[in-house]
């Protein structure tokens, strides 16, 4: 295990122990490797006030060899998975369409996966999560969205307050 980023940990797991046991068509399954990335700050119904981090997994995640097939999964696979897949898929259908939008982003993530992107502090990360992919990328210039970060800043304050006293 190795720590690629502050509190992103990324592991090489052979799975072969734990499929002994799985039968597929009457056969073992196929043992395989799986490369694991861990984001231990990214909390259940939250979303990340280090968009700078979340941005920078993307990156290792898209670059990483495709030798093996890239699986994105949190506990239960519609909140913080679709969001951060959506800040790529948004990412690459807007540069192949500048008329893409938002809401046509959600619609296809949840043709894909029912509930996918729960509620609106994930979509507004979606929002932010592209912004500042694209100025890491320098496609756009810092000072002219800060504004728009700053409140994503206190909206993340606030609701992850709120998640955090949830039982």
């Amino acid at each position: 295990m190795r720590k690629v980023l502050p509190e992103i940990l990324q592991r090489t797991l052979d799975q072969r122990g734990r499929l002994q046991d799985h039968v597929t068509r009457g056969k073992l399954a196929e043992p395989f490797i799986v490369t694991h990335f861990l984001v231990n700050s990214w909390k259940d119904h939250s979303i990340p006030t280090n968009l700078e981090q979340i941005i920078a997994l993307l990156k290792c995640v898209t670059r990483a060899p495709l030798e093996n097939p890239i699986t994105v999964h949190c506990s239960a696979g519609i909140g913080r998975t679709s969001a951060f897949v959506a800040v790529d898929y948004a990412n690459q259908a807007i540069m192949a369409n500048p008329d893409f939008t938002m809401v046509q982003l959600l619609k296809e993530l949840r043709k894909m996966r029912f509930h996918a992107v729960q509620g609106g502090g994930q979509y507004f990360y979606i929002h932010a999560g592209l912004i500042e992919l694209w100025v890491s990328g320098g496609i756009i210039n810092r000072d002219h969205c800060k504004s728009f970060l700053g409140g994503y800043k206190k909206i993340c304050e606030i609701l992850n307050k709120k998640v955090s006293e949830t039982p």
